[in-house]
């Protein structure tokens, strides 16, 4: 218990559908903040838990962008909130998700950084952020913006006169703008034991089943029975339409799954077919003296060492009909003698790689690109034309999020699984979390675990954190702390700080071994160093 703190189907199976819907769509972007690893107060087991799967929700709701913050002190809260602030500037709808420890002095809310030493009421003031500025941060969004915070919020300073038990209601008066809180003012919110809190895991399940719902209402609709716990919002004017955190290009009906296939405009090189009740699209073998290889089917990845095929021309779905490559227009063209003037000289001698890193460049606007998601897809369409793999990865994110080219998860997954086969482990990651949630495909802990499995055993980081999360919560697999345990040391060894912090965690509270706070410390002290170091991602 967070005791004394503050605590898709509707995808659709065809192009056509995305198509006509795009263009009606604004940007929705969020933040999400985990905070666990407290070193002034005690740590909690499930804030990184939370945001993580909130970030895949938002992913699955059309979200475009999601930045995210794991055991963030207050710099660090700050400098995300300033970054996202900047993000959210003309966006259509931007979220803030924030879980870990928070507090209310002086009738004003405040979220807790891990490094808080909260000795008396000014320094608790001093030390931590105002939920003020994660509104503000939200603000800048043209027709909602929203925070949700997963915390008790209760004033932790009784002798203070000024504190009072329970949250101060904001007087929330920006139009557009609703605050949603985990539980209402003058109780406590559960961390819980599960491998998320009972309000996120009740909030994700609202949305998963209704993700269209009006965020007005979202309050009443998020069920918490036995808790104690009853989620509280406040909202400011609003217009009087639907107002929802679905992307358009998402709320509309699909065809039904009878007409799918009929209405699917196939991308060359693909055809449409229909695999239990789900349109998909399927790569047309390409004439060859050699016989084809058997294709795999993309709901079913190889749970075996997948195959290591050289790298050869794939078919993958273009976003343009141009087979030829052209210069950027004059204002696209990279500065001159920047690098990625050298890697379009690269592209058009017929680099891959170098079409791989100009796509890159353009689509982040570094390395004297200007930024252009759509002449980021044309150079990473033509690098994974010519077989590279982490090119293949890279769109594959595109079409996730919709940057350039229209929204569709299905041709994500089918380059994806491409990559994956060609030996790259990031994408093997990729259609984990594809399996592990669900989006786009049914639902499978084994498949999901297969390709972690994969992965890992090319070093890929994030993905042995992912075994040890499944193990730790048994997800498709019995559950086994020792073998948690295990992973979240392979992977801290790899690199990955998420897992730094969730042993100290471990080692902190006892969970599945002895206490050990020497252990404690010393991954805390690891995780620390390891900010802004780059973690193994396994093979390329």
């Amino acid at each position: 218990m967070r005791m004394i703190w503050i605590s898709m189907a509707l995808l659709s199976a065809c192009l056509l559908w995305f198509r006509e819907a795009a263009a009606q769509d604004g940007r929705h972007v969020a933040l999400v903040i985990g905070n666990s690893a407290y070193t002034g107060t005690s740590p909690l087991r499930n804030p990184q838990n939370d945001a993580v799967e909130m970030e895949r929700l938002f992913y699955e709701l059309g979200f475009s962008a999601v930045h995210r913050a794991f055991d963030a002190d207050r710099s660090q809260m700050q400098e995300a909130l300033k970054n996202f602030s900047a993000l959210a500037a003309g966006a259509d709808v931007a979220v803030i998700f924030y879980s870990g420890h928070g507090m209310e002095l002086g009738d004003e809310n405040y979220l807790i950084p891990i490094n808080a030493g909260l000795r008396d009421e000014i320094q608790g003031r001093l030390e931590s952020v105002p939920l003020q500025e994660a509104r503000l941060a939200a603000s800048r969004a043209s027709r909602l913006s929203m925070v949700i915070v997963d915390a008790c919020r209760n004033n932790i300073f009784p002798s203070s006169s000024r504190g009072s038990k329970g949250l101060a209601p904001v007087e929330s008066s920006r139009p557009g703008e609703v605050i949603l809180y985990a539980t209402e003012p003058g109780k406590l919110a559960q961390d819980g034991d599960g491998p998320l809190s009972p309000f996120t895991q009740a909030l994700t399940q609202s949305l998963r089943a209704q993700p269209d719902q009006d965020v007005r209402i979202l309050a009443s609709s998020v069920r918490l029975p036995g808790s104690g716990q009853t989620p509280f919002a406040q909202s400011g004017r609003m217009s009087p339409e639907l107002v929802s955190l679905l992307a358009s290009h998402l709320r509309r009906s699909p065809p039904p799954v009878s007409d799918a296939c009929a209405l699917a405009d196939a991308p060359p090189g693909f055809r449409c077919v229909m695999r239990e009740g789900r349109a998909s699209f399927e790569t047309l073998a390409a004439p060859s003296a050699q016989p084809a290889p058997a294709q795999q089917d993309m709901v079913a990845p190889p749970l075996a060492l997948l195959p290591r095929p050289a790298a050869t021309p794939v078919m993958v779905p273009p976003p343009h009909a141009s087979t030829s490559i052209d210069m950027p227009s004059v204002d696209l063209a990279p500065t001159p003698g920047s690098p990625a003037a050298g890697y379009l000289e690269g592209a058009l001698r017929g680099s891959a790689v170098d079409m791989r890193h100009l796509g890159a460049s353009y689509d982040r606007g570094d390395y004297g690109a200007p930024p252009s998601s759509e002449e980021a897809v044309k150079w990473l369409q033509r690098g994974a034309e010519l077989g590279d793999a982490t090119s293949m990865l890279w769109l594959g994110h595109m079409y996730r999020s919709g940057r350039g080219v229209a929204q569709n998860i299905l041709i994500a997954i089918e380059l994806w699984r491409k990559a994956a086969l060609a030996g790259n482990a990031a994408s093997m990651y990729e259609l984990g979390g594809v399996y592990r949630s669900g989006a786009g495909v049914a639902r499978s802990y084994a498949q999901a675990m297969g390709w972690y499995r994969e992965a890992a055993k090319s070093g890929h980081a994030r993905s042995m954190a992912e075994i040890a999360y499944m193990y730790n919560n048994g997800l498709g697999v019995s559950e086994d702390k020792a073998q948690a345990l295990e992973w979240y040391l392979l992977s801290a060894k790899a690199g990955n700080g998420g897992s730094m912090h969730q042993l100290a965690i471990i080692y902190e509270l006892g969970l599945g071994t002895r206490r050990d706070p020497s252990q404690a410390a010393e991954w805390r002290r690891k995780a620390q160093e390891n900010q802004g170091k780059r973690e193994n991602l396994g093979s390329p």
